[in-house]
């Protein structure tokens, strides 16, 4: 049997019309919260930039100054952590939807499979971050047992 000649260009997506306009639809959903999403990330460092700091007597809570610098500190670290990991989701989230519709709009097949590699990464990301939280879950929990017991 010959196949039609469209099937055997390279480039050619043999999806029917129903999966593109979902892939496509999904792809819209995508763009939009990846926006969104380091829309929210740019506001909270902007009012983490602009809060003032408490330096009264009463928001030290019997701990000394060196006590309060490394928690300041440590939240400086946690915003400039939580702000790459923000600027990595978006791209891959973004790089998804902006493949993935130039691939169906155009019938590009390396153009998809790129931005559903970038929704794969991006969804390996989130997996990472899953089982580091569930660690700490666990580590904390256990050392509050043990804390407890002893």
């Amino acid at each position: 049997m010959n196949q039609p000649e469209q099937d055997q260009s390279p480039s050619f997506i043999p999806l029917d019309v129903y999966t593109k306009s979902k892939i496509s639809s999904t792809a819209k959903v995508a763009g939009t919260v990846a926006i969104l999403s380091i829309s929210g990330t740019i506001i909270s460092l902007i009012a983490y930039i602009t809060k003032p700091s408490v330096r009264t007597g009463l928001a030290k809570e019997g701990f000394d100054d060196a006590t309060l610098q490394m928690a300041t500190q440590g939240s400086v670290v946690f915003v400039a952590f939580s702000v790459i990991v923000s600027a990595v989701l978006f791209y891959m989230l973004y790089s998804f939807a902006k493949f993935a519709q130039k691939g169906l709009a155009t019938d590009d097949r390396r153009s998809l499979n790129k931005g559903l590699f970038h929704l794969a990464t991006y969804f390996k990301v989130i997996a990472i971050i899953f089982l580091c939280a569930l660690a700490f879950l666990f580590l904390s929990v256990l050392m509050m047992m043990l804390g407890a017991a002893a």
